[in-house]
This record gives C-alpha cells, sequence and structure tokens, in this order.
C-alpha cells in the first residue's frame, strides 16, 4: 500500500509540473544543488557543437525510441546500486548471453552513495564500483553521467555549467580490478574530453 501511494504521489507530482518539472518542484526537502535543468531544457539542450541528441530532437529520435517501447525493450530493474544483487544479476544475465553493456546511465547516484548525510558512505561507493566492475563491457562501453555545477569543476576540460557526459566503463573498472579505492571526485576525473574521443 505505502509503494502505491508513493506511485500515486509522483504521477501527481509529474502531472502538475508538466514539463517544466525539476528537481525542487513540490519537493519537502529541497536538493541544495547548483541550478539543474528543468526537462523542457535537458530536452531542448545541445552540445558544444550545438547538436540536439535527446529522444525528443528529431522525429527520429523519437519514433525510434517508440518503437523500442512498443516492442518492450525497455526493463526496469529496481535495486539497490550498492546491494548484492541488482547489478551482479544484470552481470550474469549479459555474460551468459555473451552480450556487453553498451551504456549504463549511473546519474550522479556517486553524490548519493558516499554522502554521510545522505546516507551514504565510502563503502557503499566502493560496493557499487566493485559492482559495476563485474558488468561484461568493451572500449565502447560508456557510463552516462549528470555532473552538477559544483562537481564540475573536476573535469580539467569544461568551462560551463551542469552537463551530462560519458567516460568508459572499462576505465573505471579496470581501477577497481586494480585495487584502487576511488573517490567520486576520482571517478569525475576519469571523464575525457569528448574532442578526445574517438567518434
Amino acid at each position: 500500500m505505502e509503494d502505491l501511494q508513493k506511485v500515486e504521489y509522483i504521477y501527481d507530482v509529474f502531472f502538475r509540473a508538466g514539463p517544466e518539472i525539476d528537481y525542487k518542484f513540490a519537493s519537502a526537502f529541497p536538493p541544495n544543488m547548483a541550478p539543474a535543468p528543468n526537462y523542457i531544457q535537458a530536452m531542448t539542450d545541445t552540445d558544444a557543437d550545438k547538436k540536439a541528441w535527446s529522444f525528443l530532437a528529431t522525429e527520429e529520435n523519437y519514433q525510434f525510441i517508440r518503437e523500442m517501447q512498443g516492442k518492450n525493450l525497455f526493463v526496469p530493474i529496481v535495486g539497490d546500486f550498492a546491494g548484492p544483487k541488482a547489478i551482479r544479476k544484470v552481470a550474469d544475465y549479459l555474460k551468459q548471453r555473451n552480450a556487453i553493456v553498451s551504456a549504463f546511465y549511473v546519474s550522479n547516484v556517486g553524490v548519493y552513495l558516499a554522502d554521510p548525510g545522505r546516507g551514504g558512505n565510502q563503502e557503499k561507493l566502493q560496493t557499487f564500483y566493485q559492482n559495476a566492475a563485474t558488468l561484461p563491457v568493451d572500449s565502447s562501453s560508456m557510463f552516462i553521467r549528470f555532473v552538477g555545477l559544483g562537481d564540475a569543476t573536476n573535469l580539467r576540460w569544461w568551462r560551463g555549467g551542469w552537463l551530462s557526459a560519458i567516460s568508459p566503463i572499462s576505465d573505471l573498472s579496470s581501477r577497481i580490478k586494480a585495487g584502487d579505492k576511488l573517490t567520486y571526485n576520482d571517478a569525475l576525473r576519469l571523464i575525457p574530453d569528448p574532442k578526445t574521443l574517438a567518434p
């Protein structure tokens, strides 16, 4: 019953806010964070070359995502990134099928896993990294991250505000498998300048 009430609350917030929804709308505890985009901004923002990449940027992008949804190809997984099962079960499933992860949207989950004020600690962050290191990947496998304004200072090549960025999963995995204990900021410093990535 409690889960259903939470889902109903979330649906109501999306209905009331519409496409201008952001992190602070109807929040009893608005996050103490630098300005982040609302949904309209996220869907219409462009990269450094002024190219829009969102699924709503073009009819072709939209139809691609719509077709995937129609085929039930989006499978939500409920689990704890720092728990013993969710990510590792996905890794097992993919390995049994000789498949690899192409993209893993992690947003800024590291902030929450590492911050004691949000129920996190370094042990949880390390467990997440160890879980992620079990995923089958290759050089094209990417983390997709949301980097807030305060954390963006870790990116020497970036001179703007918040951003979404990609980084090779293998870079983090190889460090973890080598026994390194990376902080969240260490992981962010692994994000390469997009100009250095192969097309």
